[in-house]
């Protein structure tokens, strides 16, 4: 593949996990000197005032209604490759069409289930390869298309999942979820702590970039009422989170630390002995990258669940839905012997190496 070919890493803004994936990708082709390399929020591109009210619904159904969310998660698998779901990427499609003509690409990645652009691929006048990175570990059925050349997964288990969607075994490719490249030499780590003493464990809670795991504040000061129990609490951009919990600094003199959104969270996984979050894709993988046992809390029905069951089948989590639980959890394990060890040679065991390297890599060898 000559260097000078355009690649266009296709992402969306719903949730940062798409974004943060686009960037990795976008950091690695141009290491391997691919400079013509550019990142489009297609939707918000094409459609933008239409995208805003759809990514501040999806937030609201996402936070406070979440049956409505799970029906719509679920409920959206069975319309595709209908008919009716052809019918709806036809009519939606006609701007995202246009911009894609515009830019010529002679690579599209997407880390977004985009089916306007595999619908593309089939008339477009200037032929182009088509990967998607999947970033989560579950494939919903809107990632697959007859058109996608390449598909890159998180696990081998996987695999399975989407020949039943009848997807090639030759289009798969198990890679891992790309993270930025703070965490290329992160894995493996082993805890320089893990012979401590059990006076000094450090509970890190990270309530996700929009701030909206439920109870941080309670939980937060649960945790601190056990003298052996250290907090970090990261509140993302909730700033109303921020500031109810910045005052237990002071209460709690060096027993808790609390940030907003942190750029560098990659130096707070490795202070931490154990994580307490929601069960994102990219968070989930930053947890494998730095072996970094996790309690999912109150996972929303949907990604998140499926995420979690993953995690929990291989003993590298555990997924609680109240206080009560969370915190007897966290008694049991700290309680027995090598229990935070076993967990992180569960995460271990999903690694697949440096992510953005590989797909690139691999993407470099099917186009030359």
């Amino acid at each position: 593949m000559e260097k000078q070919s355009k690649v266009l890493v296709v992402t969306s803004s719903f949730g940062s996990g798409h974004k943060q994936v686009s960037k990795a990708l976008k950091s690695e082709f141009e290491h391997c000197n691919f400079k013509n390399v550019t990142i489009i929020d297609l939707y918000d591109e094409a459609y933008p005032t239409l995208n805003t009210f759809a990514k501040s619904l999806h937030l609201q159904l996402f936070q406070h209604a979440q049956t409505m969310y799970k029906w719509f998660f679920y409920g959206s698998e069975k319309i595709c490759n209908t008919a009716i779901f052809d019918w709806l990427l036809e009519r939606s499609g006609k701007k995202i069409k246009s911009i894609l003509e515009n830019e010529k690409p002679d690579i599209i990645v997407t880390t977004f289930p985009v089916g306007t652009v595999a619908k593309w691929k089939k008339k477009s006048v200037h032929p182009f390869k088509l990967y998607t990175v999947i970033t989560d570990y579950y494939i919903h059925r809107s990632w697959i298309h007859e058109e996608i050349d390449r598909y890159y997964i998180a696990t081998e288990e996987l695999k399975y999942q989407m020949v039943d969607l009848g997807v090639s075994l030759s289009k798969i490719y198990v890679s891992g979820i790309p993270l930025r490249k703070e965490f290329r030499e992160i894995m493996p780590i082993i805890n320089e702590k893990s012979n401590k003493s059990v006076l000094n464990y450090q509970i890190l809670i990270v309530a996700g970039a929009f701030g909206i795991l439920k109870d941080v504040e309670k939980i937060a000061k649960q945790l601190l009422t056990d003298e052996k129990l250290n907090v970090m609490v990261v509140c993302g951009n909730n700033r109303i989170l921020y500031k109810k919990l910045i005052n237990l600094e002071e209460e709690y003199k060096g027993r808790i630390h609390v940030y907003g959104y942190v750029n560098d969270i990659q130096n707070l996984y490795r202070k931490a002995d154990l994580l307490i979050t929601k069960p994102g894709g990219i968070t989930l993988t930053e947890c494998i990258a730095c072996s970094l046992p996790t309690i999912l809390y109150r996972p929303t029905p949907g990604q998140e669940i499926e995420n979690s069951r993953v995690f929990e089948n291989v003993g590298a989590s555990v997924t609680v839905k109240t206080i009560k639980e969370l915190i007897e959890f966290i008694d049991q394990i700290l309680a027995k012997p090598n229990a935070l060890d076993q967990m992180k040679s569960s995460l271990r065991m999903l690694y697949k190496g440096f992510s953005s390297q590989l797909i690139v890599n691999d993407i470099f060898s099917s186009t030359s």
